[in-house]
């Protein structure tokens, strides 16, 4: 109970229940209380419009109005004002009724003492503010929801600005809201930016800052500057208000709270509730504002950064067909220079092509000429030193000769014999007879035994797959050329204990492998220098004219292997002959 005194207005048409009453309630200790009696209901009503009460005690058995009706005029005629009814034992009916209908409390007259009097209206006063402070809240929570449905169905920041000030002033009752921003200009000026309830030009004398000035000290400028709830419990009292106490007396403003608006920590504006009665907001509702200022400035920033994305997504659409249309630009640009890049292809394929029908026919016109110049060899040159080495028997055996012409002719018959071997050795080496008559499989194996015995080298040949099905004849003259070849260069470079050569025929390739264990080069090295050295120049052109690819393993110390695969478009090969 506070120092003023309470106020007590008693409808009872007995004088004599009145006067009991009163000196009940003097005797429980009540004290600093005022004492209003009235005997009926039209009395009581207009007693009510002149003045202010705390409490009612109210008689229902009056002469103007009895029973139900009696709590049910009282309770429209001053809706805040707590009740307490006072019936006979008769009617505690009537009571229950009452309270159910938002009557305080009630008492039977005659059982009840001052006690249990004062004890009563204590309590109706406290339930009827408890009653007051939740139906706030409830106010204060559906206006907490209702400025969530706002953002939902807002376009703009401004149309959502207003709706959540109209939202405040209808849902919670108070007398005026508005919203300002704090800008960072000289004067740090806030600049009211919403508003709604009664104002009639309030703004125009507001002139609120959030620098620490005069007009920055008042609760607006305090909560922008500090981010935190600021309030004036009684504009009439706090000192800090005084800049603007005039005109907010004028609109009836007694009261305000004040909520800044948050963005990552820092205030950048706030939210001002002005209420008619002092001290306005209870802890409660100042709680429940609070988080409607955090959903207010949420909602700021959504709408904000929706409105951010719509424009960034407009820029990107405008970039999007800006790229669009350069991208078209530059295809057609490019398919121009890839028809010009095609057809320069084309041309350096046709020339390519050109270039392999030559070698073609370069190596088959060197493959004709080694053929002619090996059967000149074998039958011409060959028969001739036949012949001589022939003669020249005859003529050491008809004769009888001094010794020394004896040695000469034996001699001659020995330079005989080796130009004869030399003869058929070079015949055999320019075009093997034996390739075109018996295959690739037959021709390499008769050379690899000459090798072998030629350099005292041991050599492995491995077939697989070429004997009972012959590979194309140019193909063969190319495969044989190249084992030729690398055998060639193991006898120059290699220094070789032994060599291995494998032939293998796939369904779909036939590849040739020629490896030894001899000195070995660091083939990434070599790979570049061995352009320019015939052997391996015309081993890959060979294999590249046969539409194949050649590799090279080579490690100092670890020998070399060549690797040769060649595709192949015939027909799969058929199962041996027995």
């Amino acid at each position: 109970m506070n120092s003023a005194p309470l106020k007590i207005l008693l409808v009872e048409d007995s004088p004599s229940d009145a006067a009991l009453l009163k000196e009940s309630l003097t005797q429980s200790g009540l004290e600093h209380f005022e004492f209003t009696h009235v005997e009926c209901w039209a009395e009581a009503a207009k007693t009510l419009r002149q003045g202010h009460f705390d409490v009612l005690l109210l008689d229902l058995s009056l002469p103007d109005s009895a029973g139900r009706d009696t709590f049910l005029q009282a309770h429209a005629e001053a809706p805040h004002l707590p009740i307490v009814v006072l019936t006979g034992i008769e009617d505690e009916v009537i009571g229950l009724d009452a309270v159910r209908h938002g009557i305080q409390d009630y008492l039977i007259k005659g059982q009840a003492d001052g006690r249990q009097i004062a004890r009563a209206i204590r309590y109706a006063i406290e339930r009827k503010q408890a009653e007051e402070e939740l139906q706030k809240l409830n106010r204060t929570l559906r206006a907490l929801g209702n400025s969530n449905q706002a953002l939902m169905y807002a376009r703009e920041e401004s149309e959502f600005l207003e709706k959540v000030c109209k939202i405040i002033i209808e849902d919670c009752g108070h007398a005026m809201v508005w919203i300002g921003y704090a800008e960072e200009d000289e004067g740090k000026t806030v600049r009211p930016v919403a508003h709604a309830g009664f104002e009639e030009g309030y703004f125009d004398t507001l002139k609120v800052t959030w620098a620490d000035t005069e007009r920055g000290r008042g609760p607006t400028g305090t909560a922008i500057r500090t981010g935190k709830p600021a309030e004036c419990r009684n504009m009439l009292t706090d000192p800090k208000f005084k800049p603007w106490r005039e005109e907010a007396i004028k609109r009836g403003y007694i009261s305000s709270l004040v909520l800044p608006l948050l963005a990552a920590g820092k205030s950048f504006g706030a939210v001002t509730i002005y209420s008619r009665e002092p001290d306005r907001f209870s802890n409660d509702e100042k709680l429940l504002l609070t988080d409607l200022a955090g959903d207010v400035a949420n909602g700021i920033m959504t709408i904000r950064m929706r409105l951010l994305h719509a424009k960034t997504e407009a820029e990107l659409l405008r970039e999007r067909d800006q790229l669009e249309t350069r991208v078209r630009e530059r295809t057609a640009e490019l398919s121009r220079i890839n028809q010009s890049l095609q057809a320069e292809i084309a041309q350096r394929q046709r020339a390519e092509e050109a270039h392999r029908q030559v070698l073609r026919r370069l190596a088959g016109a060197e493959e004709t000429e080694r053929g002619r110049i090996s059967r000149e060899l074998h039958d011409r040159l060959g028969q001739d030193l036949t012949g001589l080495k022939l003669k020249l028997q005859l003529i050491r055996k008809q004769g009888s000769f001094a010794p020394p012409v004896q040695e000469s002719l034996g001699k001659l018959e020995q330079l005989a014999d080796g130009l004869m071997r030399d003869i058929h050795r070079l015949a055999w080496e320019l075009h093997p007879a034996v390739l075109d008559d018996l295959g690739l499989e037959a021709a390499l194996r008769r050379y690899a035994t000459e090798w072998s015995g030629n350099n005292r080298v041991p050599l492995d040949f491995h077939s697989d797959g070429v004997e009972a099905h012959r590979l194309p004849l140019q193909l063969e003259t190319t495969l044989y050329r190249i084992t030729q070849e690398a055998l060639t260069n193991v006898t120059r470079h290699a220094n070789a204990k032994r060599v291995s050569v494998l032939l293998e025929r796939r369904p779909d390739h036939v590849s040739l492998i020629v490896e030894d264990d001899g000195g070995g080069f660091d083939a990434g090295i070599q790979a570049s220098a061995a352009r320019g050295k015939l052997g391996l120049l015309g081993m890959r052109e060979r294999v590249t004219l046969a539409g194949g690819s050649l590799e090279i393993e080579s490690t100092p110390g670890a020998g070399t292997t060549v690797f040769v695969r060649v595709p192949l478009k015939q027909e799969p090969v058929k199962g041996l002959k027995s």
